[in-house]
């Protein structure tokens, strides 16, 4: 029921096999000879997408007499009384069980606004039976993608809602009312509470946890006219999750041990937070989950990706109009990748069209932040930073190649896309991870599995920002990894195993035959699309490769 009157009654139970499919109205079976009776019937209801305070189930019991009328024209259906249940109660579903009054006679006035337990008081009194005891029970299973069902993410949501400016304070969270001025301390603390969300619903809203959390990194917010900054606060959130997500056992995991949920969330859902979307949801009316991409489009951005294009150290052409590197990390990589990241629809189709929907370049960028945090972060948090590096390192790369899209730097040089302070903040990152791998390797000999994993991680970030990035930069980071890890005093086989490892990751980068050899005149070099280095960086490279091969061999 979506009211009190009688053609208020929605369609929305599902019928018998033998009726129509939507019903207003249902029954149960009569049980004979019983005052307390049991009803074991199960009623299938399609909730509307949009439930208000007057949506409620309502229940009208009736006694069945099976002795004969005197009169042919008296119901053997005599009514005892009515019950209701509001479908939600403080803005969230009403599940599990309960146990509702029964009122007589008749239904009272705006009854669908109160619960039959806490309805005021009426004139003239309303007639319960058994003086308002509780006698009717049953039990409501929710299976929705709508409402999350959990507390702690519910007031996240309903919190982020009120901070977009889409609600009016003080605004109802529970039972609770939170005024503007309370505002930033609430939600904080149900960011900081997000890690005690139950495991299934966190997992079915995972992507919009993300992408709020994601967002509130990005943008500080104004709350009562004051600035408030949640970077830090949510991307420890964000960690927690991750580590929530990889620590339990009932999640699959791939065989380089990453949580198939994330790697499916980097890989189709996550873009930059403050990508504008109204382009394409004015085109195609549907829901954004709608946008991704179809698997011909897919296939055939494999295709693409497979088609390689050479690399010219030295040859100062045009730079053309697209960067194809940039690209293929946009649309997905080549078969030689199955499980990378990939973007779930290409960037350029949309945005480029528009300038009004670039971003400014002064403005914060959500690579260099997230670099930024990842640096700055501290205790646990930093553990589980570089425990789980894969995902932030896939999605550091992520958001590094969306922004390279969108703010049409394809077609300039290498050296131009990205700032000082950000190549500083990956030179720590990078520093810091071969660190923690050296110090796992001699510490923490049973964790060499985990050194293993996470060299192997680092080994395809600097093989994804040779994609992206200034390739002399990349090579000095590479040589301060050989550097630092030369100078460990670890068992000679297992460094040998993970140096060679990560030789070969970076071996496998498409254009490494063509950075390593370099040449006598440019003239004698192949063309380039976007030259990033020099001869002698390249002799430099193949140097540095050939010492470390030969160390290791």
């Amino acid at each position: 029921m979506n009211g009190e009157e009688a053609s208020s009654a929605l369609p929305v139970i599902f019928g018998k096999s033998n009726g129509p499919e939507f019903v207003s109205e249902t029954y149960t079976p009569v049980t004979y000879h019983n005052k307390s009776p049991d009803f074991y019937e199960e009623v299938k209801i399609r909730l509307p997408a949009r439930l208000t305070e007057h949506h409620h189930l309502l229940f009208t019991f009736i006694h069945v007499s099976c002795q004969a009328r005197q009169s042919q024209s008296a119901s053997p259906e005599t009514l005892i009384g009515y019950s209701w249940l509001p479908i939600l109660s403080n803005q969230r579903l009403q599940v599990g069980q309960c146990c509702l009054p029964i009122v007589q006679d008749r239904l009272p006035l705006n009854y669908s606004l109160h619960s039959p337990e806490k309805l005021p008081p009426q004139v003239p009194p309303v007639k319960w039976m058994e003086s308002h005891k509780g006698l009717f029970s049953l039990e409501l299973q929710a299976v929705s993608s709508v409402h999350t069902q959990d507390g702690y993410l519910e007031r996240f949501f309903a919190l982020c809602h009120a901070l977009e400016g889409k609600a009016m304070f003080p605004i109802r969270v529970g039972e609770e009312k939170v005024p503007e001025h309370k505002l930033e301390h609430e939600l904080k603390l149900s960011i900081i509470s997000l890690s005690a969300a139950a495991l299934e619903p966190l997992v079915l809203f995972l992507h919009l946890v993300l992408d709020k959390l994601f967002h509130l990194i990005m943008q500080p917010m104004v709350i009562a006219g004051q600035t408030a900054n949640l970077a830090q606060i949510a991307f420890e959130s964000v960690v927690s999750v991750v580590n929530s997500l990889h620590s339990s056992q009932e999640l699959a995991k791939d065989q380089q041990g990453r949580n198939c949920l994330l790697a499916t969330y980097l890989y189709f859902v996550f873009r930059l937070p403050d990508t504008p979307l109204e382009g394409v949801l004015h085109q195609e009316a549907k829901y954004s989950t709608m946008g991704r991409a179809t698997a011909t489009s897919v296939g055939n951005m494999l295709l693409q990706s497979r088609i390689r294009s050479s690399s010219n150290p030295d040859i100062p052409v045009p730079h053309s109009t697209e960067d194809a590197e940039v690209k293929d990390i946009m649309v997905g990589k080549g078969s030689g990748h199955p499980s990378r990241m990939s973007i779930f629809v290409d960037a350029s189709s949309h945005t480029q069209s528009s300038p009004s929907t670039l971003r400014h370049s002064g403005r914060k960028q959500f690579h260099e932040e997230l670099a930024l945090q990842m640096v700055v972060s501290t205790g646990v948090c930093r553990e589980n930073v570089y425990k789980y590096a894969w995902f932030f390192f896939e999605l550091l790369v992520k958001s590094m190649a969306q922004y390279v899209s969108q703010m049409d730097k394809r077609g300039i040089p290498r050296k131009s896309r990205f700032s000082d302070r950000f190549k500083d903040d990956i030179t720590t990152i990078v520093n810091v991870v071969t660190a923690e791998i050296g110090t796992i390797l001699v510490k923490q000999q049973k964790e060499l599995e985990q050194a293993e994993k996470v060299n192997i991680s680092l080994a395809f970030f600097l093989y994804d920002l040779m994609s992206l990035m200034d390739r002399g930069f990349v090579f000095n980071l590479v040589r301060n990894y050989c550097n630092q890890m030369s100078a460990k005093s670890v068992s000679m086989a297992t460094l040998i195993s993970m140096r060679l490892e990560f030789l070969r990751v970076l071996c496998s980068h498409e254009h490494y035959l063509n950075l390593s050899l370099y040449f006598s005149s440019p003239a004698s070099a192949p063309a380039s699309p976007s030259p990033s280095v020099t001869s002698q960086v390249s002799k430099k490279l193949f140097n540095v490769f050939l010492q470390e091969y030969l160390t290791c061999v």
